[in-house]
């Protein structure tokens, strides 16, 4: 029943760390918090280093909060970071989850 209900929200890609790496690509974004001062190279670099657990983990958090709070975590990054537009969001929607996550957006920290 949950799995059917959020995939009328969001379409359930699972990614691999190449993809989460290759999508960083498509994204421009500057860090505003952990981040600062890491490139996206050295970002890609620690993602292609992640397990299978941790990709897995990653893709679990991003289609819950690509789903059920797609329009709040939408406001949340536009207002962070350079604003996308909805259609770009929904391409990217689990890249842009865990960059918020890595850069501390989504934890408040």
């Amino acid at each position: 029943m949950t799995s059917n209900l959020i995939g009328k929200f969001f379409q359930q890609k699972e990614y691999t760390a190449l993809l989460y790496s290759d999508a960083l690509d498509s994204i421009k974004f500057k860090p505003v918090n952990r981040l600062k001062g890491v490139s996206v190279k050295e970002i890609k670099a620690g993602i292609l280093k992640l397990s299978s657990d941790d990709i897995r983990q990653l893709n679990i958090t991003g289609n819950y909060y690509c789903s059920v709070k797609n329009e709040e975590m939408f406001r949340l990054w536009n207002l962070y970071y350079e604003t996308v537009s909805k259609e770009m969001w929904k391409t990217h929607c689990k890249v842009y989850i865990l960059i918020m996550d890595l850069d501390g957006v989504l934890s408040g920290s």
